[in-house]
């Protein structure tokens, strides 16, 4: 993938996700033959950034898909996704007490109008990455 300082903040949201969350390792691709680039999963699958693809910001079910995957880990306990009358939604999740949090209170909560971006940046909270930070 392109470096950091060419990726546009939702690009490297992606990326961190894609890493951080999914596992997946990048793969440059070969332009001579024409192969655009694209994240490899642990079986060697490979799912692609581009429209119409792997894009867990514009696409619920691969935000869903991710979120599926951080639940899995059994670090987070409690997962509540949310809306309210005004449209927006709201995710919350909570580490697991096995994780450090003794007090069960949710330690990561966002809102935002568009749900895939929602629980993106969820992800990205409980991961530890910030979005305007470079990811990695």
């Amino acid at each position: 993938m392109s470096s950091n300082s060419e990726m546009t903040p939702d690009a490297r949201m992606t990326a961190h996700i894609a890493e951080k969350v999914m596992g997946w390792t990048w793969s440059e691709g070969n332009p001579t033959l024409m192969l655009p680039g694209c994240w490899l999963d642990e079986h060697g699958g490979e799912h692609y950034p581009s429209p119409g693809r792997w894009r867990p910001l514009a696409s619920i079910s691969d935000a869903m898909e991710a979120l599926e995957k951080i639940r899995r880990t059994g670090e987070w306990c409690c997962i509540t996704l949310d809306s309210d009358y005004h449209y927006v939604w709201t995710v919350k999740m909570t580490r697991s007490e096995l994780h450090g949090n003794e007090k069960h209170e949710p330690t990561v909560r966002v809102e935002h109008e568009d749900f895939p971006r929602a629980i993106c940046e969820a992800l990205c909270a409980a991961t530890g990455y910030e979005p305007g930070e470079t990811a990695g």
